[in-house]
């Protein structure tokens, strides 16, 4: 069944500067993190989400759970089957039941690291900087009357990811990663706890669009270091 293959790229889908139009990558991504509030994650220890995944006419519940020093439980579920996916520091497995998998399957290699990468607390930007990212700006573009920076990332273990941040919000627009082709576009920014996230983010794959929909976010919350075991 696509749709079910297709929910682990969901999953995992949710330094030199150069001078386009006299803004550099650095003042273009530390604009870009003051704006979303990335100071007032960075004092944050946990963070859950609970949203719902729309594909393919199905609505499938969704909750995160994640903890500074990347760890992360997700579950997805539906018709009471769980397709679970957990991080703790350097190792990711999932068990998926949707597939009719009980025992937890190790990621490995890219894929790993793109599990990593989905478990840290911190904005996206922020973990690829932590993690020895280079970036560059590779252009500027317009669309829909609006104009976007076009950033690109390489991270080590996990390849290049360009993310167009609109020249006037600094928010992130839209992401794409190169080896995969997958993009996700980021709209309905809302303000959670002084911390600026997309509610909606659309996930565009071969098989047929996903969008994700959040409708809560908490920090602070306590999470203890067994539920990031299996």
């Amino acid at each position: 069944m696509k749709l079910i293959k297709n929910w682990l790229v969901i999953v995992i889908c949710l330094s030199a500067a150069l001078t386009v139009n006299g803004q550099t990558a650095d003042e273009v991504i530390n604009n870009h993190l003051k704006v979303i509030g990335q100071d007032k994650v960075a004092k944050r220890n946990t963070k859950t989400v609970k949203g719902i995944l729309h594909q393919s006419g199905v609505e499938v519940d969704l909750y995160i759970a994640q903890k500074r020093g990347y760890k992360m439980k997700q579950e997805l579920t539906f018709n009471g089957n769980k397709h679970l996916v957990v991080f703790n520091e350097d190792k990711g497995w999932e068990i998926n039941e949707f597939a009719g998998h009980t025992e937890p399957q190790h990621f490995s290699g890219e894929q790993n690291m793109s599990i990593k990468i989905s478990s840290d607390i911190d904005s996206r930007v922020a973990t690829f900087l932590k993690l020895e990212g280079k970036y560059s700006i590779m252009d500027t573009e317009s669309v829909d009357g609006k104009k976007y920076h076009v950033i690109k990332f390489e991270i080590p273990s996990y390849g290049e990811e360009h993310l167009w941040v609109d020249a006037n919000t600094f928010m992130v627009w839209k992401s794409k990663k190169i080896s995969s082709g997958v993009e996700k576009i980021y709209s309905n920014y809302k303000t959670f706890d002084g911390v600026l996230m997309p509610v909606k983010t659309l996930i565009k794959l071969p098989s047929g669009d996903a969008r994700v929909i959040i409708s809560e976010v908490e920090f602070e919350t306590h999470l203890d270091n067994t539920l990031f075991k299996i």
